[in-house]
């Protein structure tokens, strides 16, 4: 039994058998004191309920008697009000079960704390306000702290204000929710900017409602580095690719300009012979002449354009386009070259066509391109054009320019550089094509149809590319 100033003040045989302690050696102390002294401990949470006048206090205690034996009790503190002076009544019931179970419990906790200091990253848990209640050992390794200097400490507490901003973000991401939230975080740390790849979940009591944010997450700055090094990798040799082309271009085109310019020189200096043998010859005979002149010199301008556009590296400008009306005005803009061909284009363009984050100037070269060879391919009709779309992946969007031209021959690669089977084609469009979607982190592939006619398909991300792109140059 208890006085009014919480010290012993009785103690019945039994309670100094269980405590191992005669009543001279318990009277005038604490419960907090005797406690302390006996270096007993309270292994569960204390479990405190009240009911009418007589407050009660039920928790327990364990420790280990002076010959090594465990000894496990459970408390009851019942608080009783007389006329005079309240005085509180101690029950102690030793608890055999306890010492299985607090064993148990032991073996776990070990189990957890062995786990939280071998973690590749971190582990924490946050109350509803942000304030950290639990924080794994692994903070020490990362951060150069322990975990008490974390613990009930909100994240402004301990963080630079750019890296509170984002916890916060997503903590609140997770409270509106009640779902996992997944979040990039960049966190200065002691050798520079770290990224760290954070799952976030909801906590919940029995009525469901979130108490408690936990998370982990793991540093991913090295792997981030490394893609980074193995796209500008990547990039560097597509840069060798594209000079290698350039090479081969060049050559061509010092190929294909030597008869181009020999005509042209003659044209031009059978003009002057017959300007020379008769001044006054009518300007109307040398017409034919002119208009071949003429001819050669608008290839050549092709031809040059053409290898110009090759040659410049992709720098794309991108923003949000939408599809449905980007294709379906370039349709309407080929669409009397086609109809003046008997040629007729289709669009089967579904209203939920989503919206890209492309470059519109790029990405109109490569359609028109796309189609302006299908209605030269099937050069007079009567003929059919189809431009589809379709949704393959959530992520993704697929477009097709389909014809019922004579197709493609299977011996022919059309994204090969020069490889073409028009008489004035310069076998560049539609490497430009591929250049183009794939700077845009798409892919582009054709396929014969059946019973004529050839299939190429686009397939671009919604987002755009992910790696970084280059500047635009001044001028571009």
């Amino acid at each position: 039994m208890l006085d009014a100033r919480k010290r012993i003040v009785a103690a019945d045989a039994l309670a100094q058998k269980l405590l191992g302690r005669s009543l001279a050696e318990l009277e005038g102390q604490s419960l907090e004191e005797l406690w302390n002294r006996m270096g007993a401990r309270e292994p569960d949470p204390v479990d405190r309920s009240s009911g009418g006048c007589c407050p009660v206090d039920v928790h327990s205690r364990t420790w280990v008697m002076p010959n090594g034996e465990p000894r496990h009790v459970a408390v009851r503190e019942t608080t009783v009000t007389t006329a005079h002076e309240g005085c509180t009544v101690v029950l102690l019931a030793e608890v055999a079960a306890l010492g299985s179970e607090y064993a148990t419990l032991l073996e776990c906790r070990k189990r957890f704390d062995a786990f939280m200091r071998h973690l590749p990253g971190v582990a924490y848990m946050k109350d509803r306000d942000g304030r950290y209640v639990f924080v794994s050992p692994t903070f020490e390794r990362h951060f150069g702290h322990p975990p008490e200097h974390y613990v009930g400490k909100l994240d402004a507490d301990v963080w630079p204000p750019e890296v509170v901003q984002q916890l916060r973000d997503s903590d609140a991401r997770v409270l509106e929710s009640g779902a996992v939230v997944q979040s990039t975080e960049r966190v200065p740390q002691s050798d520079g900017t770290h990224y760290w790849l954070a799952t976030k979940f909801p906590i919940t009591n029995a009525a469901g409602e979130v108490v408690l944010i936990g998370g982990v997450a793991v540093d991913i700055t090295e792997e981030r580095r490394a893609l980074e090094s193995l796209k500008e990798l990547q990039r560097s040799a597509q840069q060798r690719d594209r000079l290698a082309d350039v090479g081969a271009i060049t050559a061509q085109i010092l190929h294909d300009l030597a008869n181009p310019i020999a005509g042209l020189s003659m044209q031009v200096q059978l003009i002057l012979r017959r300007a020379g043998r008769d001044p006054d010859r009518p300007v109307g005979e040398l017409v034919q002449s002119l208009g071949r002149l003429l001819s050669e010199v608008q290839r050549l301008d092709v031809l040059l354009r053409e290898f110009k556009d090759f040659a410049r590296e992709q720098r794309l400008e991108l923003r949000p386009v939408r599809l449905r009306p980007f294709l379906a005005e370039c349709v309407t803009q080929w669409r009397p070259v086609a109809r003046a061909r008997d040629i007729s284009i289709h669009t089967e363009l579904p209203p939920d066509l989503p919206t890209v984050r492309a470059d519109p100037d790029q990405l109109r070269r490569a359609f028109d391109n796309l189609i302006k060879n299908s209605i030269e391919a099937i050069d007079r009709g009567p003929g059919a054009i189809w431009v589809r779309s379709a949704i393959p992946h959530p992520e993704r969007v697929r477009i097709s320019v389909l014809d019922d031209g004579p197709g493609i021959a299977p011996h022919v690669d059309p994204f090969r550089l020069f490889e073409t089977t028009k008489p004035y084609g310069t076998g560049l469009g539609l490497p430009i094509v591929r250049q183009i979607v794939e700077a845009h982190g798409g892919q582009i592939a054709y396929e014969p149809r059946e019973p004529r006619g050839v299939a190429f398909h686009v397939e671009l991300p919604r987002t755009g590319p992910s790696w970084p792109l280059p500047p635009r140059m001044s001028g571009e």
